[in-house]
């Protein structure tokens, strides 16, 4: 029985047989001979030898702890008998093929591993990785891995779970491995030719883009400068991505909740009130998205190139795109610019009455949804809260009458003084239009009614335009003209619709209902506030708004902690804290003098 013999290859320990130690150690030793002159000699020997440990590792098994004179034949037929590989790089072309020949008579599958790839990593090396395990291109696996991570729900931490769990190709073996070539002396001896060549061939460019003083600093100054605009362009890629990515959620949450809304009747009445047809809103809405959705696109292509580090450019791609978001630009343009033109001008339709009242008490009121639904004889009136649009103070919705879509608003209602003897009620209906004329037609078409007699006026909650009419910014602005001395009573009916109405406490409007009111010679006066917070009390503060009045007689200011400033053409009051600032305006000097 032969002895064995124990030894250590590239750090693992195997038993082999005697004769079988004498076979392989000459090899080994042939092999040394061969690349000890080479500059990366140790570097290829100590690969040939992890290979060598790789190979006689999946002989050993439990049962079979020696390594015999028939692994040790095995082993070499992988690789390479070492002095065939000699003659082929000593002789001729012919021995060289032959050296081929012989290395490749292991009859072994040739299995790919998967390795990540530091050589033409743009992270960690993963996708590159698989891309040589499955023999894709590169390119199409990063993308993919990106719209995977950003788009299809996989988190960022597979990614690095697969960098953590996949090793990295840190030898010559592990890139042939990992390539799926065959892991022999030539192909290893090669990949470190080509390696080497590589980096020549880079120091060579270097030294020839440097000048011939100070190569050395010059090299290492752009080898700095290299890495930190790499870094720089990698967190330029990332942050375009998020940027991108960022834009195109917003597109496409655009989308899908215009397209959820689009099923939503309210929503559909409104387009159709207010775009001069539905043409107009696809294209505003089609046009928008592709505005939108371009830059976000390129945005998001840019910064994967930089971050991945893709070269690849496409000139058709980039005019594809401009062209594209130039069409969508002139189709959001052109909807945008007509719908817009059909609410260039203002115009109003103007109604009044003189009252003539012998009552000691003018009641002004409003009648209610409820009163008018059966007043008018109205079947049904109703509107959904859901269908509500704000254009600045005004609320509008779309309700039902009869069973006819109809826009429902709310008028507002002012109260001001007259220098005439009577109450007088100005009716104001105010639309917009391509033209006066046609703002002036919808103004008067706005529904609106309301009803009088010596002891009071008694006006519609609300006014409404028949379904058939456009959206045009249609108001109603009702002015009740009371003359000095004259007591108002001011109805709490009309909590939705009294507007901005002045007075000597400055009360804010709601509080000025369910209360009697006399007119002085500018605004009104309260007859029954006693108790009453004034604008300057605590409540107020906490409660209510600055207010800011502008009229014929100057500017007057008051604000939540009882500061007040009047400005008039003679001089400018200031009171605050108990303090008062008086500022005259300097007369004018005759010209005569």
């Amino acid at each position: 029985m032969n002895k064995t013999v124990t030894i250590n290859i590239s750090g693992i320990i195997f038993h082999i047989d005697e004769d079988a130690y004498d076979k392989l150690s000459k090899y080994l030793s042939t092999i040394k001979g061969y690349f000890t002159s080479n500059e990366s000699g140790s570097e290829i020997i100590a690969d040939i030898e992890a290979r060598i440990a790789e190979l006689l590792q999946a002989k050993v098994t439990p049962f079979k702890q020696v390594v015999l004179m028939a692994d040790v034949d095995e082993v070499i037929n992988a690789l390479g008998k070492p002095e065939e590989f000699v003659d082929g790089e000593t002789t001729n072309n012919t021995s060289s093929s032959s050296t081929q020949s012989e290395s490749a008579n292991y009859t072994g599958p040739i299995k790919k591993r998967m390795f990540r790839d530091p050589d033409e990593k743009a992270i960690g090396g993963v996708c590159s990785g698989v891309a040589h395990y499955f023999d894709i291109d590169v390119v199409w696996i990063r993308l993919a891995t990106f719209l995977l991570i950003f788009f299809g729900g996989i988190s960022l931490w597979v990614y690095i779970v697969l960098w953590i769990v996949i090793p990295e190709a840190k030898t010559t073996a592990d890139r042939l491995a990992m390539r799926g070539e065959p892991v022999n002396i030539d192909n290893i001896s090669r990949s470190f030719k080509d390696e080497m060549e590589g980096v020549k061939n880079r120091m060579n460019d270097g030294f020839k883009n440097a000048g011939h003083h100070g190569r050395n600093g010059l090299d290492r100054l752009a080898m700095i400068l290299g890495g930190f605009f790499r870094v720089i362009g990698r967190l330029l890629g990332a942050f375009l991505i998020f940027i991108g990515f960022m834009i195109m959620f917003g597109v496409l949450s655009t989308v899908f909740g215009f397209s959820i809304a689009g099923e939503s009747a309210e929503f559909n009445d409104w387009i159709n009130i207010i775009f001069i047809d539905r043409s107009h809103y696809w294209l505003a809405f089609v046009g928008g998205i592709i505005v939108f959705a371009v830059p976000a696109f390129m945005i998001l292509y840019g910064g994967i190139k930089l971050l991945f580090k893709i070269k690849y450019s496409n000139r058709w791609l980039n005019i594809g795109a401009g062209l594209l978001w130039l069409i969508g630009f002139i189709m959001a343009t052109y909807a945008g610019v007509k719908t817009a033109s059909d609410f260039s001008e203002t115009s109003k339709y103007k109604e009044s009455r003189t009252i003539i009242t012998s009552a000691e008490v003018f009641t002004i009121s409003a009648i209610s949804e409820e009163k008018l639904i059966s007043e008018l004889k109205i079947e049904e009136l109703r509107y959904d809260d859901h269908s509500e649009a704000h254009f600045g103070h005004d609320e509008y919705s779309i309700g039902e009458i009869n069973n006819k879509k109809v826009i429902v608003g709310f008028p507002e209602v002012r109260v001001i003084n007259t220098t005439g003897e009577n109450i007088e009620v100005i009716i104001n209906r105010k639309a917009r239009g391509k033209e006066k004329r046609l703002a002036y037609d919808r103004a008067k078409e706005i529904n609106y009614n309301y009803k009088f007699d010596s002891t009071g006026v008694m006006l519609d909650e609300i006014f409404y335009l028949d379904g058939d009419q456009k959206f045009r910014m249609q108001e109603i602005e009702i002015i009740v003209k009371v003359p000095k001395g004259k007591v108002i009573y001011l109805d709490k009916s009309l909590k939705n619709v009294i507007y901005d109405v002045d007075n000597v406490t400055n009360i804010y409007d709601l509080d000025m209902l369910g209360r009697r009111w006399t007119m002085n010679d500018k605004e009104l006066e309260c007859l029954d506030c006693d108790g009453l917070e004034k604008a300057n009390s605590e409540e107020f503060e906490h409660s209510h708004k600055d207010k800011v009045k502008i009229n014929e007689d100057g500017i007057e200011v008051n604000d939540r902690d009882g500061n007040h400033i009047t400005i008039d053409e003679k001089d400018v009051n200031i009171n605050s804290d108990n303090h008062e600032i008086k500022l005259k305006k300097k007369a004018k000097k005759n010209n005569d003098d």
